[in-house]
């Protein structure tokens, strides 16, 4: 069995006779349980043959439970992922689209199908929920809210609701069905602390998380202070995990509240991630923060994020004992600008870790 990938060939202006299909990759892998995957003819967007082509994968990594989001989203916003020259009738053009269809195909295919995330400072992500709510400037470009929306009114794909709060509870018992120990980044697609997000779903996912004990799990939030309040009462007469780390998001000194909130929350490991970095974080009061992540934005209209900014937060880590990783300068795509900081890279981890 195997996946056959093919793209449309319009007639219009190309020297070729008619609407016609090119098998451009062969790819065993991308069969799951005997069966195989195929790109439906019909559904092909000929403006975009790159996008199609994720169309598929998405919708079929998604039931096999294995996608990268965030790397997806990062080949979504790529020009060069996405950009085909224009189907010619001489053999050399022909014979570049496809090495450009292959090597999209191999950059999803890596990341779907080695469950791994792109992700620096995690193994694997897990997304019970999907979808969220716009409540900051740091979230103004969010990766996860474009790629969501591409796919918005598509029947039966996983995203047909776009980036509308969803429960999958279909994937709540994944971690369970990993027997492998990892570092899972819970809900890289939405914000477990939304408050759409029913309570009682919120606990099935902690339940999943303190069973499923032979993973290291992280769960992000700007919702801090319902985070606060929902920690203190489900471990009021016991202590939390040591194996689930709890983090807020801190984009510019405005949003330091949120470190309070943490503070004030039960966890055996509290973490910030400083991403994306749109401004001066001003002095950190790092006292019960044991990590801390930097990175610039990433995508279509990414701000710059200044190197000064950056050293201000490294420092204040150094200098107050606290885990420092940097993930990245950002830029166009998250690896444009590299991930060294003054020469050396940065990929400290908490001491519980």
């Amino acid at each position: 069995m195997s996946c056959l990938a093919t793209l449309c060939c319009p007639s219009a202006g190309n020297g070729f006779p008619g609407p016609q299909w090119y098998p451009v990759l062969s790819l065993a892998p991308m069969v799951r349980c005997g069966r195989a995957t195929w790109l439906d003819p019909g559904s092909a967007r000929p403006s975009c043959a790159g996008l199609f082509f994720l169309d598929i994968i998405v919708a079929d990594s998604e039931r096999e439970e294995n996608v990268d989001h965030v790397t997806l989203g990062s080949i979504l916003s790529s020009p060069q992922a996405l950009t085909f020259p224009p189907f010619l009738s001489d053999e050399a053009s022909f014979g570049c689209l496809v090495i450009r269809v292959v090597a999209l195909f191999l950059r999803c295919s890596k990341v779907i199908m080695a469950d791994k995330s792109a992700i620096e400072w995690t193994d694997s992500t897990w997304n019970p929920v999907t979808g969220c709510t716009k409540i900051t400037d740091g979230c103004e470009n969010c990766y996860a809210a474009r790629l969501a929306e591409r796919f918005r009114g598509v029947a039966g794909h996983p995203f047909e609701n776009g980036f509308d709060i969803t429960l999958k509870p279909h994937k709540m018992e994944q971690p369970i069905r990993w027997k492998r120990p990892r570092t899972i980044f819970v809900n890289s697609m939405s914000d477990l602390f939304h408050k759409q997000v029913p309570i009682e779903y919120i606990d099935q996912v902690f339940d999943v998380m303190e069973q499923a004990a032979h993973h290291r799990y992280q769960v992000l939030t700007k919702r801090s202070s319902l985070m606060r309040h929902y920690l203190q009462r489900r471990y009021a007469d016991r202590a939390a995990p040591d194996h689930i780390w709890l983090g807020v998001s801190v984009e510019h000194a405005r949003a330091r509240s949120r470190i309070d909130h943490l503070r004030q929350a039960p966890a055996a490991i509290r973490f910030l991630s400083v991403e994306p970095l749109i401004g001066p974080t001003g002095p950190l009061d790092l006292d019960g923060i044991h990590w801390v992540i930097v990175g610039g934005e990433s995508g279509p209209g990414c701000r710059p994020m200044e190197a000064d900014w950056v050293r201000e937060v490294r420092d204040e880590c150094v200098r107050q004992g606290v885990a420092f990783f940097f993930k990245q300068w950002g830029g166009i795509r998250p690896k444009s600008g590299g991930r060294t900081l003054d020469d050396r890279l940065w990929s400290e981890m908490p001491q519980a870790a």
